[in-house]
């Protein structure tokens, strides 16, 4: 089991806006699938991805970032995604957890890697 340690530093725009979607996503899959289907989260940004690090956002860990910012949910990280290795284990993650979408929410890292992925 990973705990997560939550600094007191107030949030900024960007951060509190990275909850909000995050939350707005979950609260959207919930209700447009009659509480059958679930967010995943990779923690760490890419490096969950390439590594397989996931969680699941259930309602009670939502419950504890409704109307906060930060990166606190996940986590955040500043890897690429770039070896031939680690988009075959990007794959094979997501495969293996039956997506059916990922959803990048960043800065200008993140969009690169959302790129290079979709490519």
């Amino acid at each position: 089991m990973t705990t997560t340690t939550m600094t007191t530093t107030t949030p900024t725009t960007t951060t509190m806006m990275m909850v909000m979607i995050t939350i707005t996503r979950f609260d959207f899959i919930k209700q447009s699938t009659d509480g059958r289907g679930a967010l995943l989260g990779f923690r760490g940004g890419p490096r969950g991805i390439f590594t397989g690090d996931v969680v699941e956002l259930t309602a009670a860990v939502v419950a504890k970032f409704r109307n906060m910012g930060g990166f606190y949910i996940i986590g955040s990280g500043r890897d690429k995604i770039h070896t031939a290795q680690q988009f075959a284990d990007s794959l094979a993650h997501c495969r293996r957890l039956n997506l059916h979408g990922l959803v990048v929410i960043g800065g200008d890292d993140s969009n690169t890697n959302a790129c290079v992925l979709a490519e």
